[in-house]
């Protein structure tokens, strides 16, 4: 599996939540950079945590997906460009320094 193959698969997994796949898409030493408003288990290294950042998110937005609009590479990097698209259906909870910030709840029209 090539970089680009292991980016799809990483957001395979947010929209899934397949733990084969994250295992074998995700590194143990993966950090998820962008964790600062997620509940701290998204905070966890590897395949864990990729885990927990999608069930956060699936737990707000039903029909979770992530087209890849675009991506570009190097010998040690790839970006990814994608619009994140789902329902907001259930609450979507934020964190600050690992307790409840705010719990926006979806529009109900």
């Amino acid at each position: 599996m090539d970089a680009t193959d292991l980016a799809h698969g990483l957001f395979r997994v947010l929209e899934t939540g397949d733990p084969a796949l994250a295992a074998e898409v995700v590194h143990e030493d993966f950090h998820n950079r962008e964790a600062a408003v997620s509940p701290t288990a998204c905070a966890l290294p590897g395949p864990a945590g990729v885990l927990a950042s999608g069930a956060w998110m699936r737990f707000a937005f039903s029909g979770l997906t992530f087209p890849v609009l675009g991506i570009a590479r190097n010998d040690e990097q790839v970006w990814v460009r994608l619009r994140m698209q789902g329902r907001h259906t259930g609450p979507f909870v934020r964190f600050r320094d690992g307790a409840l910030d705010q719990a926006i709840p979806p529009h109900r029209a």
